[in-house]
């Protein structure tokens, strides 16, 4: 029997218009989970992708529904290698002979803070999520086109 973390994975890249076939933009997958994560965490500016290191470490809240989430998150080595190796359009990602891919994966951490003050009819149907999750954001290996 299995061990049901709760984890939910996420693959993130910043891509180009369809006109480009969607490609993926120099240092797109790490600049994909670093906007995604600031996002999350409400920055008020942009992260430093470059900069990052496995000691990086990003927190605020957001709302949505009446809900109010604090999220956390961490950068982490070890998960991913710092390569291209392996990494679609790895020749137009990676920047001055960068890597395509740093290695850092950003785990977040999210929890609900404040909810909304009554629930909904019985006659509605409504998800209340529970109070913790953990997200991982990786970086995406493969690419789709639609």
């Amino acid at each position: 029997m299995g061990y049901e973390s709760g984890a939910i994975f996420i693959a993130s890249s910043y891509e180009k218009p369809i006109a480009d076939q969607h490609d993926i933009v120099p240092n797109g997958y790490n600049l994909g989970r670093d906007w995604m994560m600031g996002n999350a965490t409400n920055q008020t500016s942009l992260i430093p992708t470059t900069t990052l290191t496995n000691t990086s470490t990003y927190s605020g809240q957001t709302s949505y529904g009446n809900f109010t989430y604090q999220t956390d998150v961490k950068y982490v080595s070890g998960l991913l290698a710092n390569s291209s190796d392996g990494v679609n359009h790895f020749a137009t990602v990676a920047v001055n002979g960068a890597n395509a891919i740093d290695g850092l994966v950003a785990v977040m951490q999210v929890k609900i803070v404040e909810r909304p003050s009554t629930r909904a009819s019985s006659s509605q149907l409504t998800f209340y999520p529970s109070p913790t999750w953990m997200l991982v954001a990786l970086v995406a290996l493969i690419s789709f086109s639609l």
